[in-house]
């Protein structure tokens, strides 16, 4: 958003703006339960009832994300996560494109892969501080080198 556009727009609209984002990632994540507890069931299924606790356990994290949900006002805070949080999880990023024998993303990309994981823990972390954790040694190695790597067809 620009700051000409914010200085148009009244806060109640821009502070509704916001709780609109929040509530749709609460949502989200209501929606990422239920299919991993149908996931869970069907596994029940096929495994003649092992697994029941692991589904028990499910159902009554559903219950109090709908629960939540219901009440209404409460928001999902994320928590600031540390540097060693956000280095684990870069890593991670790294083996990830190692494994399925993709490009490693450059410093730009990798913000937003780790920023998805992070959040699937609670946790966010500003664009700079990974960028800055990106530049270190040990992730500038595991980069491809800057230019051009395949040439084009003449």
């Amino acid at each position: 958003m620009s700051e000409r556009w914010q200085q148009r727009v009244p806060a109640s609209v821009l502070a509704l703006r916001q709780r609109g984002k929040a509530i749709d990632d609460r949502n989200k994540r209501i929606a990422e339960e239920a299919r991993r507890l149908a996931r869970l069931e069907r596994m029940n299924a096929q495994n003649d009832g092992s697994g029941v606790a692991r589904l028990q356990r499910g159902l009554a994290s559903l219950e109090a994300a709908l629960e939540e949900a219901r009440r209404g006002d409460t928001l999902l805070k994320l928590d600031l996560a540390s540097d060693q949080a956000i280095h684990f999880e870069m890593a991670a990023v790294y083996d990830d494109a190692e494994k399925r024998g993709a490009r490693p993303p450059n410093k730009i990309e990798v913000v937003d892969e780790v920023k998805v994981r992070l959040r699937a823990h609670n946790m966010t972390a500003k664009n700079e501080v990974i960028r800055r954790i990106a530049g270190q040694p040990e992730f500038a190695a595991r980069r491809w080198q800057q230019g051009r790597h395949y040439k084009r067809p003449t």
